[in-house]
């Protein structure tokens, strides 16, 4: 008969519990915050070994077969393949370390079971004992010595188990408690803040100075800042926002809030609670938001209040009335592409050629880097770049961005290319055209820098995108950006290009420390729009991304026709707004 202690491959389980032990080690080296615990783990493994050894030399002395203790073996077969998938786990990945300690729970669980069994056995082999002793007295003395270790050994599971359960009660609560503290912080830290003004503004200091005149008049309770999407009026709110005269009035009762193409009033309302650390009201409908709306205003606005509504659209008259309030000092800037004639406005006009040219100057770092670009060329490649981006501040940054650096040679190619872009396309259809060359590569780094860019324009309009999604979508698509870190560092290549911004919600962030899921990432619509704009420039049978925006129930003609049965694209995205009523399609989308 095989040697019951062979089971586990050695002397009561040795090497078993020494693949146990290292990654116990491992553990406890990589989460400093369970130190304590995991130490604790690993002394009742060391408890839980020794019991073993003592329950194999009682089978093998009373001949039993090894099936009792195979049971035991699997379960902790079972311990070492979690322990294994536990140490994979990444530092800033909160919610994997939740669910992994579940899973203690449950093998924990599965250790009082093999207790419950081993006590059936301690009782089985204490009656056998018994009936021994009238045999022989030395077979007794044996039994009896043999009997109070299985005993012993079965009292020490059954605290080393109640220990190991405290164990992991306290690593639960304590990932409970931090994502619980992290979420809270992140939530009422983002929600309505104002923005953060970019490295430089031009031309906005005159504008400044008559928007406030014009919002500071007592008749004037709200007024719409317009002009063209990529102009600056969500830089000149900002700019607003932070004056010294504007604080100093409303100090911290200012609410920044974006509406967005297709605006959710529910959403909003629930914002504004949620950023003075309010528990969000849910809502009937329409009219009992704004029932709570007006609780926030009566609360909020004994003192003077501000409020930003920003990138509101065109036909969202209604929205805009919800938000007319009798009280004193209370004031909405509104801003959009669109005019509303029932309230006051203003104009926001784009840059002159002097603000046009600081700005570009600065965004290509024209200096003592760029010596070897003639004063003439610059000169026209800034009075090309103004009239073709229209003197809009974003596409002017994104085009000095894009020159940044490169040759005098890139420069003119530039020049020829801008100025074949024909005046009887209409602006929008035409500055998209001209941003379009800014994503002209020549290697395959920055081939990787568009990539990733368009797959921004995959995510919903003014939305922030987690970087800790980004980091999952391009690690499974682009063998090159395998690591979390070459990921981060694709998108600062992005945003260094002015594609798009990224924001760290995190206070006490350090420089490299791989915590990436307190990081988002923001996108202006206009730049949204380029992504999608270079998307669609392929059939759609044959994209790499699907983008589908659905207005009310009006599916694409492509869709409805089923003109396309298979398609190609990596990545799906389907957004809908608050009317979408129609039954989906059958889809059958690839397994991830």
């Amino acid at each position: 008969m095989a040697n019951p202690v062979d089971v586990f491959a050695g002397a009561g389980g040795g090497l078993l519990f020494n693949v146990l032990y290292d990654g116990l080690k491992e553990l406890t080296t990589k989460y400093v915050l369970f130190k304590h615990d995991l130490k604790s783990v690993k002394s009742t493994l060391e408890s839980l070994e020794q019991v073993v050894q003592e329950i194999a030399r009682l089978n093998e002395d009373l001949d039993r077969l090894e099936e009792e203790l195979a049971s035991l073996k699997t379960q902790l077969e079972e311990g070492k393949v979690l322990v294994a998938k536990c140490g994979k786990v990444r530092v800033w990945s909160v919610y994997k370390k939740y669910k992994y300690s579940k899973k203690l729970l449950g093998w924990n669980d599965s250790l009082k079971e093999q207790l419950e069994m081993l006590k059936v056995h301690a009782i089985r082999d204490g009656k056998e004992t018994l009936t021994t002793v009238k045999r022989t007295e030395k077979t007794v003395s044996q039994i009896k010595s043999t009997s109070f270790s299985i005993k012993e050994g079965v009292e020490q599971i059954e605290t080393n188990t109640a220990n190991l359960q405290v164990v992991v009660s306290r690593v639960e609560a304590s990932v409970s408690n931090i994502e619980a503290g992290i979420k809270q912080m992140q939530q009422i830290e983002a929600w309505c803040a104002v923005p953060e003004l970019p490295t430089l503004t031009v031309g906005l200091d005159g504008p400044l100075n008559e928007l406030k005149m014009k919002l500071f008049n007592n008749g004037v309770s709200m007024v719409v800042l317009t002009a063209p999407g990529g102009c600056g009026k969500t830089t000149l709110a900002t700019k607003f926002c932070q004056d010294e005269q504007v604080q100093e009035k409303f100090k911290n009762n200012i609410f920044f809030v974006t509406v967005s193409k297709t605006p959710n009033f529910h959403q909003i309302v629930q914002e504004l609670y949620r950023s003075k650390g309010n528990k969000a009201p849910t809502f009937k409908d329409d009219e009992n938001a704004l029932t709570w709306l007006q609780k926030f205003m009566r609360e909020e606005g004994q003192n003077p209040l501000l409020l930003v509504l920003d990138d509101v659209w065109s036909g969202s008259d209604s929205l805009l009335a919800k938000f007319e309030f009798e009280m004193q000092d209370y004031k909405v800037l509104v801003t959009s592409r669109s005019e509303f004639p029932r309230y006051g406005s203003y104009a926001l006009q784009s840059l002159d050629f002097d603000n046009a040219m600081e700005l570009f100057r600065h965004a290509a770092s024209l200096g003592e880097r760029s010596l070897h670009i003639r004063p003439d060329i610059s000169r026209q490649v800034i009075s090309s770049s103004r009239e073709g981006c229209k003197g809009f501040p974003l596409a002017i940054t994104v085009a000095g961005k894009s020159l940044c650096g490169q040759p005098i040679e890139i420069w003119q190619e530039r020049l020829i290319k801008w100025s074949k872009h024909s005046s009887i396309l209409d602006s929008e259809t035409e500055l998209l055209l001209r941003l379009q060359t800014s994503l002209d590569v020549s290697n395959k780094e920055m081939s990787m820098v568009k990539e990733c860019f368009l797959d921004l324009g995959s995510f919903p309009e003014d939305q922030r995108i987690p970087v800790a999604a980004l980091i999952d979508i391009w690690t499974e698509s682009y063998d090159s950006l395998d690591q979390d870190i070459l990921c981060v560092a694709n998108l600062h290549q992005i945003t260094n290009r002015s594609l798009a911004n990224l924001v760290v919600t995190r206070k006490d962030k350090l420089q490299g420390d791989g915590y990436y899921s307190e990081h988002f990432v923001t996108q202006h619509d206009l730049l949204r729009e380029l992504a999608i704009y270079e998307t669609r420039q392929e059939d759609p049978g044959h994209r790499e991304r699907l983008i589908i925006n659905i207005s009310k129930d009006n599916f694409p003609k492509w869709w409805s026709k089923q003109k396309y049965q298979c398609m190609k694209a990596r990545l799906l995205s389907i957004s809908t707004d608050g009317e979408f009523s129609t039954k989906w399609h059958n889809m059958e989308l690839p397994v991830a």
